[in-house]
């Protein structure tokens, strides 16, 4: 009964457990509205806004990058651009009309700062997911992204805590796009990295499903009223780091020979609540909102993945350096690249290249295509309760191309590694497919893969070109 329970899938909540839940939610915002003010009660509700549409509509900010560089399939980068945009038409205007109360996510660019962004992008397809990734994959069942997340949070504090060291080695001016021609250089940026992704993309693969523009123009909207309510764009870094740093006063740890938690303005936020913190209030809602969904969806009954000791150390180091490489870059994918770019900040256009380089360095080695990522509905499977599987039926090529992932699976296992794996990376099988080791078909039925000989990816079959799914959710 259990096994065959598995096998459908997990069942949706009744029409009780979904109003339990909206109850919830709403008892939750009313909650911290009476205990810290109206403000930080709808700042809880814009988290709840961000997870809710980050998980319920499957977009990210890690992923899109992956399957770009992976696949040449553009349609989840543009959708960022497209949320980028929408929010710069709004945010730059608004930030020049009232410079005294709006602050917009602005910083230098510095070796630090570009150093920390290629290393952040390597560890986000480690873990899959980036800051905003981790929050809600965690908060929907996901083991690896629920392991990361602590380290996160205590590499976020470890950044701050020797950021000033690192930003000696140089930093530039202060830039910031700001008024009419900041606007026009902001679209014209986007609009170039958007025509160069539809460019190198394959035929068809800029048409964005239905999920994609809802939830880009859904999260505009948040950030724009983030900006509004908080006096700051969205942010996810911060708020870990000072979860971490909490802790660490807590127990009795001594943050004076820190130049950043030593600054007045730190040591208020470390003595007051996090309901008063806006970034915290976000993530919290993030987190919720992404178990509000799965349990909407059916719980959070996806089981541990049964990954090596070294997987599970991995996502560890990886989660410690996605803290401390994101304070080195002022944010992470939200707080640079999005809201960065966002408000006219050049360091969000100068973190968004080597975020764009790492992604392709970490795919092309291979390490995070043994884990799942979470804004690839080709690799997604039963996890929390959240998203289906895709029912691409067989096509011309399948049968091909898995004999060929066989016949190079038993290439390895003669050269003495599990299928997948040879020892000092002489042979590698590069595939995308989720924590339970299935191959997913790619979107004509076909299994993808290629196998690494000295470097060199050689493609398994064909690639066949993209077709739109009439099942994306």
């Amino acid at each position: 009964m259990t096994d065959t329970m598995a096998a459908a899938g997990p069942v949706p909540a009744g029409p009780g457990g979904r109003s339990l839940l909206v109850g919830a939610a709403l008892f939750a915002v009313c909650a911290v509205a009476v205990m810290a003010g109206a403000r930080y009660g709808l700042l809880l509700a814009l988290g709840l806004g961000f997870g809710i549409t980050l998980e319920g509509l499957r977009f990210g900010f890690a992923g899109p990058w992956r399957a770009m560089i992976l696949r040449r399939e553009p349609a989840g980068l543009l959708a960022q651009l497209l949320a980028i945009g929408l929010v710069a038409v709004v945010a730059i205007p608004l930030l020049a009309a009232h410079p005294a109360e709006l602050t917009g996510a602005h910083a230098p660019v510095g070796w630090s700062m570009v150093g920390g962004a290629f290393v952040f992008g390597i560890c986000m397809q480690l873990v899959l997911g980036c800051g905003s990734g981790t929050l809600v994959n965690a908060g929907s069942g996901n083991a690896v992204a629920a392991v990361a997340l602590p380290f996160f949070a205590v590499g976020s504090f470890l950044g701050a805590y020797n950021i000033d060291w690192w930003n000696g080695f140089g930093l530039a001016p202060l830039v910031v796009l700001s008024g009419t021609s900041g606007l026009a250089v902001t679209l014209a940026g986007l609009a170039a990295v958007a025509l160069l992704a539809v460019w190198l993309g394959v035929p068809g693969g800029a048409r964005l499903p239905r999920r994609l523009w809802i939830a880009a123009a859904a999260l505009a909207a948040l950030a724009l009223l983030n900006l509004v309510v908080a006096g700051q764009p969205w942010g996810v870094v911060y708020g870990l780091g000072l979860w971490a740093a909490k802790g660490a006063v807590a127990m009795g740890a001594d943050l004076s020979g820190s130049a950043f938690w030593s600054a007045p303005a730190q040591v208020e936020r470390l003595r007051e609540s996090v309901l008063t913190d806006v970034t915290s209030l976000t993530n919290i809602g993030m987190i919720a909102g992404a178990v509000g969904v799965s349990l909407w969806r059916g719980g959070l009954g996806s089981a541990v993945p049964g990954l090596p000791a070294r997987a599970w150390i991995a996502a560890i180091v990886s989660g410690l350096l996605l803290g401390y490489s994101s304070r080195l870059a002022f944010g992470c994918n939200v707080g640079a690249f999005f809201s960065g770019i966002s408000t006219g900040s050049l360091h969000g256009w100068s973190g968004s290249s080597p975020l764009s380089r790492a992604p392709g360095w970490a795919s092309a080695c291979g390490p995070a295509s043994d884990w799942r990522d979470r804004d690839d509905p080709q690799a997604r499977g039963p996890r929390g309760g959240a998203g289906r599987r895709l029912r691409a039926g067989p096509r011309p090529g399948g049968q091909r191309a898995a004999q060929s992932l066989s016949g190079a699976a038993a290439s390895g296992a003669r050269l003495g590694a599990r299928p997948g794996r040879s020892p000092l990376f002489r042979r590698r099988i590069l595939t995308d497919r989720p924590l339970g080791g299935v191959l997913p078909p790619d979107r004509n039925g076909a299994l993808r893969g290629a196998v690494r000989v000295f470097g060199t990816p050689r493609p398994l079959s064909p690639p066949h070109p993209t077709k739109r799914l009439r099942n994306f959710r």
